[in-house]
């Protein structure tokens, strides 16, 4: 978007260029997941959040931000670390929590995985026929 030379010029700064890739537009983001430890989702709002839905069916540990959306599915602690989206110091704390170990990793991947399939679109898409067909006849 529009801080993208901001941003490259930031890690250019912080001397990160050979650790952070500004990838663009992707349709194979499901190999790209497979090549992670860890999704973040550090935003300020979210609707459904269906990119982190997309990190859980790839068994990735979620680090996100405490909003209306995120919170639905995940649980703190359980199967991923939320933070408030200001607390960075919260975001770094979590993130070396996942990040040095590797059985909570696992852990919490292994219970998304799990938790995942309550969102594939079978079982969406009954329930929400029937709540629209309900709403439209009360």
């Amino acid at each position: 978007g529009s801080l993208e030379k901001e941003l490259k010029n930031l890690v250019m700064s912080l001397g990160l260029e050979n650790r952070v890739v500004f990838l663009g537009y992707r349709k194979d983001i499901p190999e790209i997941m497979l090549a992670a430890d860890i999704y973040a989702h550090p935003s300020l709002r979210e609707g459904l959040g269906i990119a982190s839905l997309e990190a859980m069916a790839s068994g990735l540990p979620l680090l996100a931000s405490n909003t209306r959306g995120l919170s639905d599915y995940i649980e703190n602690g359980v199967n991923g670390f939320m933070c408030n989206p200001y607390d960075v110091e919260s975001y770094a704390n979590n993130l070396e929590k996942l990040a040095s170990d590797k059985n909570l990793r696992k852990s919490i991947s292994e219970k998304n995985l799990l938790k995942v399939h309550q969102y594939k679109i079978e079982i969406i898409k009954p329930a929400l026929k029937d709540l629209l067909e309900n709403s439209l006849s009360e």
